[in-house]
């Protein structure tokens, strides 16, 4: 469990490689669906948005004899002490890198594997310096909107996620920018973009190291929320709209998108129709009631009927994504 898809698919593709499957969730609700699977081991991320994993740890240890472990990127001291409070059988550092937490999960479970296990394919290194762009952008965009704990969250998620792909640098300039967020007043906000400034300068260096070209920096074009329970679909379009210059907030069930809609304000909101807790313009009420200048954008198999549900736009999945974002960027300036 661990609230960064890109860190899940990481572990799930590199432990695969070496003989185990890996089911993974990353929040409550796909715990509630793990109720009762046959499982040899569970690995928990501590700091998540709806809970601490050592809380979680605490919680479910009482009702499985299946050994629970916290894998995070907090210093191991920290890490040691929060495993013992909760009762976990034990923990493993993200420093670690991903062979390395391979190799302890089979140390765990009495593995064997090879030297191979856990090795990191190179073009990881381009979709970790394109999600950490996102991340520094919509960290940058909770500063100025004064939620320091959102961009904490996102440097947090960053530095274990580059941790794991054995980007060290990358994950002490983002444990860096994070210890200044603690910081009060016009000092600790200019110190944090400059800390900010040394970690762009940091994943410059990584994607140079690694022959990943770097696209130019953008101006912020808006603030997008999305809300799509594909994995994939949402990834790419989120993607294509972070290199368009929008700081994007994403949501994957409505219930979600509901917590997040408060969380300061959108230019658009692109709802997807079909969702695993209901519908997407379920949400337009809400919406229209708490941000009446934001945009709203279904999207779904059938845009024209869609468009009958109150939306500023409806358009069709069938589209290329590109033509979904340009259709978003138009719809964000009026």
């Amino acid at each position: 469990m661990d609230d960064s898809a890109f860190a899940l698919e990481l572990a799930r593709t590199a432990l695969a490689e070496a003989g185990i499957v890996a089911v993974c969730g990353r929040d409550l609700q796909d715990l509630k669906k793990l109720h009762g699977a046959d499982v040899d081991l569970v690995l928990m991320d501590v700091e998540m948005p709806e809970a601490f994993g050592d809380d979680v740890a605490s919680m479910i240890g009482g009702e499985t004899p299946v050994p629970v472990y916290l894998l995070s990127s907090l210093p191991g001291e920290e890490l040691e002490r929060r495993a013992r409070e909760c009762g976990a059988a034990g923990y493993i550092e993200k420093q670690l890198g991903i062979a390395g937490v391979v190799a302890y999960v089979r140390s765990i479970l009495g593995v064997e594997g090879t030297a191979g296990d856990g090795q990191v394919p190179s073009r990881l290194i381009g979709e970790l310096i394109a999600t950490a762009t996102g991340r520094i952008r919509r960290a940058e965009g909770a500063m100025h909107r004064g939620d320091a704990p959102a961009a904490a969250a996102e440097l947090h998620t960053l530095a274990g996620e580059a941790a794991l792909l054995g980007q060290h640098d990358v994950a002490s300039a983002a444990v860096a920018s994070r210890a200044i967020i603690s910081a009060d007043g016009a000092a600790g906000v200019a110190a944090f973009e400059a800390a900010v400034t040394a970690l762009r300068t940091t994943l410059d260096g990584a994607a140079a190291a690694a022959n990943v070209p770097r696209a130019a920096a953008v101006t912020v074009a808006g603030r997008v929320l999305l809300l799509d329970d594909s994995e994939l679909y949402r990834s790419v379009i989120m993607a294509m709209l972070e290199e368009a210059g929008f700081e994007v907030v994403e949501a994957r069930r409505l219930s979600e998108a509901r917590h997040r809609m408060r969380a300061g304000h959108y230019d658009v909101a692109v709802l997807d129709v079909q969702l695993e807790d209901g519908h997407g313009h379920e949400l337009i009420g809400d919406l229209r009631a708490h941000a009446p200048k934001t945009r709203i954008v279904l999207l779904s198999a059938d845009a024209q009927d869609a468009g009958a549900r109150g939306a500023d736009l409806a358009l069709s999945k069938l589209l290329e994504p590109g033509e979904i974002v340009a259709a978003i960027g138009a719809l964000a300036r009026p």
